[in-house]
């Protein structure tokens, strides 16, 4: 009955938010080859059925509320049959959601908290006069939680050291012309995790991951 009333405490549809999201982007030419740009987005998450963790492993009266400060830079360079490009994220996420761990009576406050840093670069080459383009990309990005510690393969903590994982990710891309406004897409990807915690239980950290797609893009 306690895990029951703590359940219902929690909230019932907690992954139901609203988001209010206010960004601006800036692109400017440098060079007849070279246009730069420079972003920022920042995202307001309101959750309506969640309710904050306290330290005593109960539920405040407050609700779950996030914000997401993103900021990018990036520069494109593109002669004739060919874009190459590469950009620069950051990324902060703040949380006013804690976690409690009953089996091991530890609270960690902002638990959702991390930053991350992400470079992209990737490059774009026309095949012939037919329309077709194959592009190459990857993604390099490190995270690293504010306050959420990293954990051994039996669950323990590791005092002191906070959880931070690094993913690297290859991509590539195959368009081609089927008729006007249309065209042909192959896509695929290969994602490579690694976290310095070895605990799993309730979320992967460390994994190999390859995607395939293939459909049709409509352009109007």
């Amino acid at each position: 009955f306690q895990e029951a009333g703590l359940a219902a405490a929690a909230g019932t549809n907690l992954l139901d938010y609203n988001t209010h999201e206010p960004f601006f982007e800036i692109a400017w030419k440098a060079s007849d080859l070279l246009i730069g740009r420079v972003g920022y987005d920042l995202a307001l998450k309101q959750f309506s059925d969640q309710y904050i963790v306290t330290e005593t492993g109960g539920f405040s009266g407050g609700k779950r509320s996030d914000q997401v400060h993103q900021a990018t830079l990036s520069g494109t360079v593109a002669p004739e049959g060919l874009q190459a490009s590469v950009g620069y994220t950051f990324q902060w996420y703040k949380s006013t959601q804690n976690a409690f761990d009953a089996g091991r009576t530890l609270y960690t406050p902002a638990y959702y908290d991390f930053q991350e840093h992400r470079v992209t670069p990737s490059l774009s080459l026309g095949l012939g006069r037919e329309g077709r383009t194959f592009s190459l990309w990857s993604e390099m990005a490190f995270r690293k939680y504010t306050e959420r510690l990293s954990q051994d393969s039996t669950g323990a903590y590791k005092a002191g050291e906070k959880l931070s994982q690094t993913t690297n990710t290859v991509g590539t891309t195959l368009r081609w012309p089927v008729v006007r406004h249309v065209a042909g897409v192959l896509q695929g990807s290969w994602r490579n995790a690694s976290a310095n915690t070895k605990y799993e239980k309730t979320y992967t950290y460390n994994y190999d991951a390859v995607t395939w797609f293939m459909g049709v893009e409509w352009e109007l």
